[in-house]
């Protein structure tokens, strides 16, 4: 699986779920600016990953950001985090299942947030990790070298 495959299906999740109205993926500077948002958002940002050549796993690092819009005196912000933790427990439910071909890490860090962004947002950031499989298929490589090995 490729990390195209991996925002394909986050974008689909979210185009999916009925509390979600805009999905995005990028840098976290990047929010809103090329086009405007129509909150509740699921934002994706590849973080720091690694490769893993004894576990045949790329260990791909995701931070999703889930917010939405808090009224100018904040009176709905507890209720704005609350619905986008039920709405991040959604997504994490669904990528746990087993026909995917990646699996979830065991633990999800969970950060909660308010007046975050350029918009007066708050939310829920998940950091989570799939480890989709590494082949190592050295026949695979478009490469005219020689290995000493085969």
């Amino acid at each position: 699986m490729t990390i195209n495959q991996v925002k394909k299906l986050l974008n689909d999740l979210a185009d999916d779920h009925k509390m979600i109205n805009d999905f995005g993926w990028g840098d976290i500077w990047e929010i809103g600016e090329s086009q405007s948002i129509t909150y509740p958002l699921m934002y994706c940002t590849p973080q720091q990953s690694n490769l893993s050549v004894s576990a045949k796993t790329f260990n791909l690092n995701i931070s999703i950001i889930f917010a939405d819009l808090v009224y100018g005196d904040e009176k709905n912000s507890d209720d704005v985090i609350n619905d986008q933790m039920l709405i991040c427990q959604d997504i994490i439910a669904q990528l746990k299942s087993d026909t995917f071909d990646f699996t979830l890490g065991t633990n999800v860090t969970i950060d909660f947030f308010s007046e975050r962004l350029s918009d007066l947002v708050a939310g829920v950031r998940a950091d989570i990790t799939l480890a989709l499989p590494y082949v190592s298929d050295r026949c695979a490589v478009p490469s005219d070298y020689s290995l000493i090995d085969g």
